[in-house]
């Protein structure tokens, strides 16, 4: 860890940022699921994780990005939150640049939820990507 030496009377000025309530948790850092290198098949889906949200907890995801080996946007590839209780997709993105939101898009509470990759590009893909998730509380 560095030092910082102040010189006499030099100040410093700290910019505080405010988290909305509805945005804090426990634990309230993002978590990711990560997408190491894989190939996919067309017509695949691959499961990343499958969970269910504990009552009162909401999925918010905060960060996406899916690409090839080599980083490049691939059509029809994409990596999805899924909620498998109203068949419904929650964020779905196919791009190479990360994707940040606050959130990008929040699921119902205690909800079954998937994250997975799908490729209906038409051919295999050697692939990779993330999603960043915060578990939240539920709206009143």
């Amino acid at each position: 860890m560095g030092k910082v030496v102040l010189a006499e009377g030099a100040e410093i000025h700290l910019d505080l940022v405010t988290i909305p309530r509805e945005h804090l948790c426990s634990p309230c850092s993002p978590f990711n699921f990560t997408l190491p290198i894989v190939s996919i098949a067309t017509g695949e889906i691959l499961v990343i994780a499958r969970f269910t949200l504990p009552a009162g907890r909401t999925l918010m995801i905060v960060k996406a990005q899916i690409a090839d080996d080599v980083g490049a946007s691939v059509a029809n590839l994409i990596i999805e939150a899924y909620d498998n209780t109203s068949a419904s997709s929650i964020y779905s993105t196919d791009s190479n640049i990360i994707q940040e939101g606050n959130p990008l898009a929040e699921s119902a509470a205690a909800h079954d939820i998937t994250i997975r990759a799908t490729n209906t590009s038409g051919s295999k893909v050697d692939c990779q990507g993330f999603m960043s998730v915060i578990l939240a509380e539920a709206p009143p």
